[in-house]
């Protein structure tokens, strides 16, 4: 019985350090990641995000993130919408909720804007890890980004 009590116990303590990201986010650092398995256009996903899972479109701003999205990307094997666009002014490329420029050092030099065809204004992050710009009205996969909340303790 006293072996229980112990696994109990050490779960609640784990809880508390960690945090509660809920069903289907993966913790990393102060935010929980969700990789969508459904396909939505660029503003379908960003409406998902910020509406059904009270969170928004993912926005990457440090290498250690990158890096850490970009591994669970080379699992998934399939490209994902990212929360960048540059509707506003072409080439002008920003974080749709922070309004802060996208930078090239957060990507680990791995963006590739192309536009090709003139209409590529969304930001997605490519299988191969490099973050490419693409029509917002492809539909594909998304990942949406939210801050960790501290589990409740109680007792």
């Amino acid at each position: 019985m006293k072996e229980v009590i112990v696994l109990v116990l050490f779960g609640v303590v784990t809880a508390a350090v960690n945090g509660d990201c809920g069903d289907g986010f993966i913790r990393y650092h102060e935010f929980c990641y969700h990789f969508s398995h459904d396909r939505e256009t660029w503003i379908d996903a960003k409406s998902v995000c910020n509406t059904l899972l009270d969170g928004r479109l993912a926005e990457i701003t440090d290498p250690a993130a990158y890096r850490f999205l970009a591994q669970e990307i080379v699992k998934l094997n399939t490209d994902f919408w990212i929360g960048a666009d540059d509707i506003l002014l072409e080439g002008e490329w920003k974080w749709v909720s922070s309004g802060d420029p996208v930078l090239n050092a957060s990507a680990q030099n791995k963006i590739f804007l192309s536009n090709s065809g003139g209409n590529e204004n969304c930001l997605e992050f490519h299988h191969s890890t490099n973050w490419n710009d693409e029509a917002c009205s492809h539909a594909q996969r998304y990942i949406c980004q939210k801050t960790s909340e501290p589990a409740e303790i109680v007792g």
